[in-house]
């Protein structure tokens, strides 16, 4: 299922699209109150996209019901937006 998951052609519409995902974020605005400056658009857009895709696969989960996102899911979407901080694994001395 995860694999057929990415595969699907609304996951990328409902899930990597930045319109679709701008919809999701202005809702998530009206409902939470406006971003601090510091808050890095990147880090939204995946939190909002992860939604998006539970909601896609399992409706509404409810309070404190929790599923393990696919990881080809979860690498799909951290590559679209990926995080301006992850540099991932480095030995040590490597340069930056």
């Amino acid at each position: 299922m995860a694999s057929a998951a990415i595969k699907h052609p609304s996951f990328a519409v409902n899930c990597l699209n930045h319109y679709v995902l701008d919809v999701s974020y202005y809702e998530y605005i009206q409902n939470n109150g406006p971003l601090g400056n510091d808050e890095p658009i990147h880090e939204l857009y995946r939190h909002l996209a992860y939604r998006r895709f539970a909601r896609f696969i399992w409706r509404r989960l409810g309070r404190h019901n929790r599923r393990i996102l696919p990881a080809c899911v979860v690498t799909a979407i951290r590559q679209k937006f990926p995080s301006q901080q992850y540099c991932g694994f480095r030995y040590p001395g490597e340069p930056r």
